[in-house]
């Protein structure tokens, strides 16, 4: 957004751009701030973190020709971000400041923002969630 600090951006807003640098077309369109945009594993929608109207960011998700964007999946005072979808669609991952001395803890719900159940408890930040993939090389035998 124009006139917005372009390194502490408190309006930023999500775009798509395609590979080659072509097409860029903007998403969001509003004066708060999106950030962390993750595509879902079928590239039908976004699921990215949100201010909406209020100072803590929450985790929305959004189609992904940028309409539905209303669609809120936390609604609380704590700080909920990065989030990412699972390798098969059906569950986000993302972490929750909890609190002064709480630390920042790893969570999961389902892609409709219901069963959000947290998955770590320690001391500590545990910071930008993200879903692993396995990549195994076997050797040919025959070369």
């Amino acid at each position: 957004v124009a006139g917005d600090n372009p390194f502490n951006s408190t309006t930023a807003e999500i775009y798509v751009i395609r590979p080659d640098g072509t097409g860029l077309t903007r998403l969001t369109f509003n004066n708060e701030e999106e950030r962390a945009p993750s595509w879902s594993p079928d590239g039908t929608r976004i699921v990215f973190m949100c201010r909406r109207g209020k100072p803590t960011f929450e985790i929305c998700v959004m189609n992904a020709d940028g309409t539905g964007q209303e669609v809120q999946l936390t609604d609380n005072a704590l700080h909920d971000a990065t989030p990412t979808f699972s390798p098969d669609g059906q569950k986000i991952v993302f972490h929750r400041t909890l609190g002064a001395g709480q630390g920042t803890e790893l969570f999961l719900m389902n892609t409709d923002g219901t069963g959000q159940t947290r998955l770590t408890d320690t001391v500590g930040l545990n910071l930008f969630a993200n879903w692993g993939e396995l990549r195994v090389k076997i050797p040919n035998p025959n070369h």
